[in-house]
């Protein structure tokens, strides 16, 4: 080959020849579908006067991707604090960069962006996913001001000046500052509520199984209509955990984590316990009756034993949020606050007393077929 190019849509292409002679390099940037043929000459200017058509496909060269799954949508925070950032991002030709922007609320209207964090090694890695603690330490932070976070992906695409990189945004996450005291109040008064609802279905939960336990051992139309009371408590206790479970935050560490086993559980052992409770009602033998009011009492067991455990798991993370509280720097909390202290302090003392008694009746319900 003394020379050559290509012809690409009726364009002209020129090349370079190898120094080995059989090689043609063309360099061009493909943007639409099309044609294009080959045109190479020798010395003596002699090519191939009909050259083959070919057909160019184009893959066009998307966008990156990007979530942003931590902030949530809308969260609190405290000014001073650490802010966990969690995100995805993926390109089909691979990521050049991240970044995390901040933009503070103000009365301005259009606040200014900054760059809290940026990551610049991906080496094009095709997806990733990356997490990182930033503190919240923005001049101008304080409480009752909004700090919106977004991150922004950007691919390796780079073709002379036309075409460079690509870059894609998340939408923006909304971040509500509020006082430390604030915060940390509310937060008790989630563990509180969350405490409480789960303490109200464990409650429903013991009743309905000494219902069973207490059940007409040979008299079995009176134990007929004793089931008709306890499959309306069972009915009962999924019905609380299934709402219970829609309104747990699946953004929140402590919330997601019981949202799934309560939801595992409504989903799995309680309603078998209500399918269990309408078959009882429709026995007509005493045996299967009690064949399967000894299964009930096993599924019921089950329940309440991983209550139990859920509630357990609520207690301590209330009470490591009052220590955390309570022994916060930055002096003397505030009478309020002091007040909603003391006054969990008192209920979380109290449910230790309800939750020994518990104990001592799931103990005596186990040893009752």
């Amino acid at each position: 080959i003394a020379n050559g190019h290509l012809m690409v849509n009726g364009k002209k292409h020129s090349g370079a020849v190898a120094a080995d002679g059989r090689t043609l390099l063309v360099r061009l940037l493909l943007e639409s579908q099309g044609t294009y043929t080959v045109h190479l000459f020798n010395e003596a200017g002699h090519t191939d006067a009909a050259p083959r058509v070919n057909r160019l496909q184009v893959v066009e060269d998307r966008p990156p991707t990007i979530q942003l799954v931590k902030p949530p949508a809308e969260s609190t925070a405290a000014p001073g604090q650490e802010l966990e950032i969690a995100l995805r991002a993926a390109d089909d030709y691979g990521l050049e960069s991240i970044r995390i922007e901040f933009k503070l609320m103000e009365s301005d209207a259009d606040p200014s962006i900054s760059v809290a964090k940026r990551w610049n090694t991906l080496q094009g890695m095709a997806k990733t996913a990356l997490s990182e603690s930033l503190p919240l330490k923005l001049p101008g932070l304080s409480a009752g001001k909004t700090l919106m976070v977004r991150a922004v992906a950007v691919d390796g695409r780079r073709f002379g000046t036309k075409l460079g990189p690509q870059e894609t945004a998340s939408p923006w996450h909304r971040v509500n500052l509020v006082a430390a005291d604030a915060q940390a109040a509310e937060r008790l008064s989630q563990l509180d509520d969350l405490r409480s609802r789960l303490w109200a279905i464990l409650r429903a939960q013991l009743q309905a199984r000494s219902a069973v336990a207490s059940l007409a051992e040979n008299d079995l139309e009176r134990s007929l209509r004793q089931m008709e009371d306890i499959g309306s408590q069972q009915t009962k206790i999924y019905k609380l955990s299934t709402e219970l479970v829609e309104q747990l935050a699946p953004n929140d560490e402590l919330e997601r984590e019981i949202r799934s086993a309560l939801n595992n559980l409504a989903n799995g052992a309680m309603i078998e316990a209500v399918r269990l409770c309408d078959r009882l009602g429709g026995e007509k033998e005493i045996g299967g009756f009690r064949s399967k009011a000894a299964e009930l009492a096993s599924r019921q067991d089950h329940i309440i034993d991983v209550l139990r455990k859920m509630l357990d798991t609520a207690r301590r993370a209330t009470a490591e949020a009052l220590a955390e509280m309570e022994g916060r720097p930055g002096g003397d909390l505030p009478d309020d606050v002091q007040d909603q202290l003391r006054e969990l302090k008192d209920k979380l003392a109290e449910f230790l007393k309800q939750q020994k008694k518990v104990i001592e009746a799931t103990k005596n319900l186990a040893k009752t077929p």
